[in-house]
């Protein structure tokens, strides 16, 4: 965590800054104000501070380029000249430390998830971004260097369950006009514990509940985790299954997170993205979009869900929510009848070869109508349909009234091409993410690294994602994935290998394991008490108009067991009569009683 007074070694924060591993150190309130900082090994006192173990540029046994120094205050007698006159390798700025910039609104998650704790706070509007800490963890690194001022929120994943995590965020600005470190703010959060029980029911028979975080789930290397149950009496694994993305959710998607765009631009705006592309004099392009509106239909129906827009060509779809508008410098085409139900996650693909447009919907050509001359096609004639390069998605880039929305949902995944893609392409291609670069590929986003100037790795193309309103529209990110539930609740029900005396119990317990690694992820033990109900009961009558046969009735006892083995003893010798196979009474709750008459050809009524 950031220590009260940075005055050793050990508290250096080293961070990673345009390409720079930066050092940065602080007085961090120290009330008597530093007078020196001293290139040689010194007693540090109220007014020195000594730094020769930086002067080689290394922290802990690591290097940097560069090192910053902040201070509360320096009193008249400073002497920066006598530290910079020393052999000094390593690159000094000195700024200010500043009590006054803090960030607000600092909380943490609450029992909200098994292993992860979210975090969030209000902007500190001059910042070029935050250091983020947690208490418990060591090294010269901070938990996270969040950059950007609007980039407000932070999830850290991977934590022990059932427990208490305090954490430290620090604004800083690293900008020549503007060099300070603000004042840390403190919060806890906490994970929440991990339920297990086993339940008996009658002799032999046992139920199991556990829950499960599928956020954990996601962020895991395979997506996947196996669940095992052992009988502790005897050491026997009674239940092993898999967990998969499958299992907890309608979609497993290409992307495990997802941008959330909110805001109503007439009203101050919202979250959208800038992409940093010159597409001017395109020819031809191909936009494509993995998205999902978010279910409220009072947006839904009162506004413009804009998808994409340049000043020439806008995506959008209409408070009806049943047609989708493509607007090519004042030619509309719109969607041929039902509208998909945007809410669930879509992709949407437009093409545009320099004569036609196309629009594409999970990978099949859209029919769309023209508005103009109501003539329906799947492609369209369209002229100048070229992009400008003033490019924005989830907000109208002019305002023109106010029926105009952002998106208001997520988006999982943004790609432009300098080519008209064909339909086989957009078919094909439109359930895959590229690992590779791809020949007229411009660009590939997704928002798995939740930052706020996304890089594609394939094209090296950045996007730039920005709010206008940053206090009633923070920058966030979601799970993608249609989760059947945030917590899986499950239940698994069991037979024993025999069964238990009326108040005997077992001992059971759970491990969930990451697939793969094996690594533990959650464990638990509880004992399950059984009652036995009795054994059933056999009555034997005589059958009047026949003196050689009885009426042997057998009465269960119990719901569990479902059939019986009926055998005549005599002497030495045993006979199997039957395997009876219990009917159920109407309620399903118990066994009819059941009649076998034993009729044989020796012996006589004193026979037993």
């Amino acid at each position: 965590p950031p220590p009260p007074v940075f005055d050793d070694p050990s508290d250096v924060v080293l961070i990673n800054w345009n390409g720079e591993t930066v050092a940065l150190m602080s007085t961090h309130g120290q009330g008597t104000g530093t007078q020196s900082i001293l290139p040689s090994s010194s007693t540090v006192t109220g007014d020195q501070l000594h730094i020769s173990p930086f002067l080689g540029s290394q922290a802990d046994g690591q290097a940097f380029d560069r090192m910053y120094f902040f201070a509360d205050r320096f009193s008249a007698n400073f002497e920066p000249t006598r530290l910079l006159s020393a052999q000094n390798s390593a690159n000094l700025t000195f700024g200010d430390y500043d009590a006054s910039k803090q960030v607000s609104s600092f909380t943490g998650s609450d029992k909200a998830y098994l292993s992860q704790i979210d975090l969030s706070w209000t902007e500190v509007s001059d910042a070029d971004g935050y250091l983020l800490f947690r208490e418990d963890q060591g090294g010269p690194y901070p938990l996270a260097t969040l950059v950007g001022a609007q980039l407000t929120s932070y999830s850290d994943l991977g934590l022990d369950i059932y427990a208490e995590y305090t954490y430290y965020v620090i604004p800083f600005s690293l900008t020549n006009h503007a060099l300070y470190m603000g004042a840390p703010a403190v919060t806890t959060g906490h994970t929440k514990g991990f339920d297990f029980t086993a339940t008996g029911s009658g002799e032999a028979q046992v139920t199991f509940d556990y829950n499960f975080d599928n956020h954990l789930l996601v962020q895991l290397d395979q997506q996947a985790a196996y669940v095992e149950i052992t009988d502790e009496s005897n050491g026997t694994i009674i239940f092993g299954d898999e967990l998969t993305m499958t299992d907890i959710a309608e979609d497993a998607l290409l992307f495990d997170y997802a941008l959330d765009v909110k805001g109503t631009y007439h009203s101050g705006g919202g979250v959208h993205a800038e992409p940093n592309l010159d597409v001017s004099g395109l020819d031809a392009w191909t936009l494509e979009l993995w998205f999902q509106f978010d279910s409220d239909p009072a947006y839904l129906n009162t506004y413009y869900h804009e998808l994409y827009s340049d000043g020439n060509v806008t995506l959008m779809t209409d408070r009806s929510q049943r047609v989708l508008i493509a607007n090519f410098y004042g030619q509309q085409f719109r969607w041929v009848g039902d509208s998909p139900n945007w809410t669930e996650w879509t992709h949407l693909s437009v093409t545009y070869d320099g004569t036609h447009a196309t629009v594409y919907h999970n990978g099949k050509a859209a029919m769309m109508y023209n508005v103009s001359t109501l003539e329906e096609a799947y492609s369209h004639p369209v002229s100048n349909g070229s992009l400008n390069n003033t490019l924005q998605f989830g907000q109208r880039l002019a305002l023109t009234d106010d029926k105009h929305g952002n998106l208001n949902g997520s988006l999982g995944m943004i790609r432009m091409w300098d080519q008209a893609r064909t339909q086989d392409q957009v078919a094909y291609d439109y359930e895959h993410i590229f690992d590779s670069a791809v020949p007229g590929l411009l660009a590939q986003w997704t928002f798995a690294d939740q930052d706020l100037n996304p890089v594609d790795p394939l094209t090296g193309a950045s996007l730039s994602i920005q709010t206008d309103n940053s206090a009633e529209y923070p920058i966030r990110w979601n799970a993608a994935y249609d989760f059947f539930a945030a917590e899986m609740q499950n239940e698994i029900t069991a037979w024993l290998d025999r069964p238990e005396a009326d108040g005997a119990s077992r001992d059971f317990s759970i491990k969930i394991y990451e697939s793969g690694s094996g690594r533990i992820i959650s464990e638990g033990t509880d004992a399950a008490t059984f009652s036995h109900p009795g054994t059933a009961t056999l009555t034997v009558a005589e059958v009047t108009n026949a003196p050689y046969a009885l009426d042997v009735t057998l009465s269960p006892a119990t719901f569990q067991a479902n059939k019986y083995n009926l055998y005549r003893h005599r002497g030495t010798e045993t006979t199997l009569l039957q395997e009876v196979v219990m009917t159920a009474n109407e309620d399903g709750t118990a066994y009819l009683p059941f009649t076998y008459q034993d009729a044989y050809a020796y012996g006589n009524r004193n026979t037993p």
